[in-house]
């Protein structure tokens, strides 16, 4: 990670838009999935897989940085 991804910075926002973008268009396309393929019954799907892991890379992210804003004090 890198170090000047301090809250505020314009690297950490960025990375935020980035993490927030793949986290909408993941749960868009998992929506889509779910109207338009009737035969979608199963949890294990290409569209899930972009949506959650979009969510966790942000989830992720955002501990990371709470961790490593905790341990600067």
């Amino acid at each position: 990670m890198l170090d000047n991804q301090s809250l505020g910075s314009r690297s950490y926002d960025w990375i935020v838009v980035l993490l927030s973008f793949w986290l909408v268009a993941g749960m868009v396309l998992d929506g889509w999935a779910h109207n338009h393929v009737p035969e979608l019954e199963s949890f294990f799907t290409p569209w899930h897989a972009v949506f959650y892991s979009g969510f966790l890379a942000f989830v992720g992210f955002l501990a990371a940085t709470l961790v490593r804003n905790h341990a600067k004090g």
